[in-house]
Order: structure tokens, then C-alpha cells, then sequence
């Protein structure tokens, strides 16, 4: 979950390069979305309760990665005596429809404390999506601090988004996404029990163009297509309907950017279920 965009190919394991890079070109999928954020590091500054003047600065630093999450602390100034205690704990929530539930904690409790690292949680992604958060006291000299951060933003969630059969793959908390609706592709003579899935959080879900009541017109233009073999415009239809809806997490410009790899890989799939010749 890089913020600054890369230069390497997309590579999506299962799908063959030159076919990645084609339907990048064929479908019009944007490049990544250069996201950017401000720095994560939260500081503390401990002054002196009785002069208040400044006794040193300490910076925590919230690191995730797809491996799991590293908490690390850093005096800024050098000459400081290392922090008497710093005690808390560090927290993981899975999303699970649309809420999010605390899924793991792991306590901290350290003494004499010099920079480092205060925790490390080394664990993959098991749900649609998770994120960290932390609480700390920091006792000094007799004085207590609390601090917290984390949460639910872009610099602290993972994202778990995968593409594959409807009756093989699992929601780990979120929702299994027909890129072409199911009732279509049954009304079409297909069994969607076998048609490729998009894994999505459930906000997302709620939001394709296909989704419920509201989608009723949009699976009507499904429909036509399938029964007409325009198999190649209800996927066009499909990847523009992702491009023009925005990401309710407010993170990326649209579903599409959100979900770039899961949408070239569904497409992918797409092809091969309907036999399509490219």
C-alpha cells in the first residue's frame, strides 16, 4: 500500500503480463493514483510542570506494511535520558460488513526506554480489511502523558481485495461483488456460481451501479448484452461503472483507481468464462 506511485508493471499472479498490459490499453484502466499523505509521526513534547520548559521531544511512528505493523518511538533530541515507562497497547479491527470489530491487542510495557522498537505485530491480512490504532501512558519523572494514534485512515489500513469464483471465494468480512450481475448472467443461460467475484468492503459493494434496487436498470443493459453475445460491452459497461463511481472511503477518486488490480484481473477471468477470443 505504497502512497507515491510506482513504475513497475502491475503483475497479478495468474494472469499472464502481456495480457495485463493489454487490458490495461483495451479497457482504459488509469495508471495508480498517486496518493499522498501527510507525515504519520505523532510527537510529544515533555516539558517541565513547574518552568514548563522543554525537557525533550519524542516521536512515535505508526508503520504498516503487508506484513503487519511496527510501532517505534525516537528521541529527537540527543543527551536525553531514556523515558522511565511507556505502557499501553496496540489494537487491530477487521472489517465485518459494515462496522468495524477489534479483532487483536497486544500490550506494551517497557521500562527505561530508549529509541526503538516499542512492538512489532507480524501477522497477514485476514479479513477484507483491517487497520491499527494505539494508546500509550508515558511516565517520566513522575509525570504521566497519554497518547494515541492510528485509526482508521489511508496510512494504517490494509486492504485484502481479491478476484475468483462466486461458490470458491470468501467475504473474510466484506462482499462477494459479480462484476456482471448474477441474475443476468443466469437470465443469460450462466451458472453464477462459477462467475468470477470481486472481494470488496461492504461500503463499496453498496455503491457498483449494479447493487439492489437502485441497480435495477443497470443489470436490464446487462442482460441485453449477454443475450445478444456482446460480451465485450458488458465488460466495457461494467469498467466504466466502476470509473464514474466515487470511493465512499474518500481515498481514491473512484472504484475503479480503488480497485485497479481486482478489476483487471476480473476482467481477465470475464474473458476466458465467456470464451471471448483476444
Amino acid at each position: 500500500m505504497d502512497d507515491l506511485k510506482s513504475d513497475d508493471p502491475l503483475e497479478i499472479e495468474g494472469v499472464p503480463a502481456k495480457e495485463v498490459e493489454r487490458i490495461i490499453q483495451q479497457y482504459n484502466i488509469p495508471e495508480p493514483e498517486i496518493l499522498v499523505t501527510e507525515d504519520s509521526q505523532v510527537l510529544l513534547v515533555k516539558r517541565n510542570v513547574k518552568t514548563n520548559s522543554i525537557g525533550g521531544v519524542i516521536a512515535f511512528n505508526l508503520l504498516v506494511s503487508d506484513s503487519g505493523a511496527k510501532l517505534t518511538m525516537v528521541h529527537l533530541q540527543t543527551g536525553v535520558d531514556p523515558v522511565d515507562v511507556v505502557k499501553g497497547e496496540i489494537m487491530k479491527y477487521n472489517a465485518s460488513g459494515t462496522k468495524w470489530v477489534l479483532d487483536d491487542t497486544k500490550r506494551i510495557n517497557k521500562t527505561n526506554v530508549r529509541s526503538g522498537t516499542l512492538v512489532t505485530w507480524s501477522e497477514d491480512i485476514n479479513a477484507v480489511s483491517d487497520y491499527f490504532e494505539y494508546e500509550l501512558t508515558i511516565i517520566d519523572n513522575g509525570v504521566s502523558w497519554y497518547f494515541s494514534g492510528g485509526g482508521k485512515d489511508k496510512k494504517w489500513q490494509r486492504y485484502n481485495f481479491e478476484v475468483d469464483r462466486y461458490r470458491d471465494l470468501d467475504a473474510l468480512g466484506g462482499q462477494r461483488h459479480h462484476f456482471v450481475s448474477a441474475t443476468p448472467l443466469r437470465r443469460a443461460g450462466f451458472d453464477s456460481n462459477y462467475a468470477p467475484c470481486i472481494r470488496m468492503l461492504a461500503i463499496d459493494h453498496h455503491k457498483t451501479p449494479s447493487y439492489g434496487g437502485g441497480g435495477e436498470s443497470h443489470r436490464d443493459q446487462e442482460e441485453e448484452y449477454l443475450k445478444e453475445q456482446r460480451y465485450q460491452a458488458v465488460l466495457d459497461y461494467n469498467v466504466e461503472g466502476f470509473r464514474k463511481t466515487n470511493d465512499p472511503e474518500g481515498y481514491y477518486s473512484s472504484l475503479l483507481h480503488k480497485y485497479r488490480s481486482a478489476v483487471v484481473e476480473a476482467v481477465y477471468q470475464y474473458e476466458g468464462y465467456f470464451g471471448m477470443d483476444n
